[in-house]
């Protein structure tokens, strides 16, 4: 059950990778709405998640590097998620603490002594 379903998605896919979004959207409900109405439940996740890449395929072949400041809801692709990641960290508690610690100096205040007496 689950194989036809997955073929079916194959075939959407080779079919529709260069349609407009309008019919990408329409061909991913009527294939979603026809296998719930067949099995009285939803399709592999999997799938759907392909379904969801193909509806979404201009935000993910987006190269542009500053998409997060330029777009309210930016998708990645893996290879550009994982290259953010990289570059971001969440700062923890202590890490806070080291990146603000100051060496204290142990430096007399006191004037420079002469010794040339």
């Amino acid at each position: 059950m689950a194989n036809s379903f997955e073929a079916i998605v194959d075939d959407v896919l080779l079919s529709y990778k260069d349609a407009t979004i309008d019919s990408r959207n329409a061909i991913a409900e009527e294939v979603t709405e026809a296998y719930v109405m067949e099995h009285g439940k939803k399709p592999d996740s999997f799938q759907l998640t392909r379904l969801a890449n193909l509806l979404l395929q201009e935000d993910i072949k987006n190269p542009d590097s500053y998409k997060v400041q330029k777009e309210a809801y930016p998708f990645h692709s893996d290879t550009q998620a994982k290259r953010r990641k990289k570059k971001e960290f969440v700062a923890q508690d202590d890490k806070i603490e080291y990146m603000n610690y100051k060496v204290e100096a142990r430096l007399s205040t006191a004037p420079p002594k002469d010794n040339r007496r």
